[in-house]
């Protein structure tokens, strides 16, 4: 229940501390997840978290974010976003000693003990959610974040993982939601 709890102050954080922004993305095309070059300019740019749940296609392109969280006992990168359709999605890395690094993936239950990862995906309008990583009983398909690019305004990177619905008290259930082929690009705030 502790970590449940931690999980979501950090996650209501994230998204209390976003910057309300518009960008204009049609939800029913999927959002090129290669990242994109920057360009010389002229068009909008777009930010997004994606991924399939139970093998469908989701895009996040509603209040897209990350955060970087320094206080003495750890650092936080946190990536958040919802869907047109009130779905939310979090991505979370907290290290007790360095940062998230590019070409590197972090990986649920890792053993270095110097980084935890946690995901949570919630449905519109729900009581609970479905939680992934440091809070779960580790299950074949762990969450795993990778970071393909980090930048002082953007970062880029893929996820998966198996999420578990997590009841009011915290108790997680065997319901799950399977998550692959996850992408993102958000900027850094």
């Amino acid at each position: 229940m502790k970590k449940l709890s931690l999980l979501l102050v950090v996650s209501t954080l994230m998204f209390a501390c976003a910057k309300e922004k518009s960008f204009e993305t049609n939800s029913s095309t999927p959002v090129d997840s290669t990242g994109g070059g920057g360009g010389t300019g002229g068009g909008l740019t777009t930010y997004f978290i994606q991924a399939k749940i139970d093998s469908v296609l989701k895009t996040f392109d509603v209040s897209p974010t990350a955060k970087i969280i320094n206080n003495p006992m750890a650092k936080l990168l946190g990536l958040a976003a919802l869907s047109s359709t009130g779905e939310a999605l979090g991505l979370s890395i907290s290290f007790s000693s360095g940062e998230a690094e590019a070409g590197k993936t972090y990986t649920e239950g890792a053993t270095s003990g110097n980084y935890r990862v946690l995901g949570t995906y919630s449905k519109a309008n729900a009581n609970t959610g479905y939680v992934a990583g440091a809070s779960t009983t580790p299950s074949a398909d762990l969450l795993s974040i990778t970071i393909a690019t980090k930048t002082a305004t953007e970062i880029t990177g893929s996820f998966k993982g198996t999420f578990y619905l997590t009841d009011a008290q915290g108790v997680q259930t065997a319901e799950n939601k399977r998550i692959t082929e996850g992408t993102f690009r958000l900027p850094i705030q």
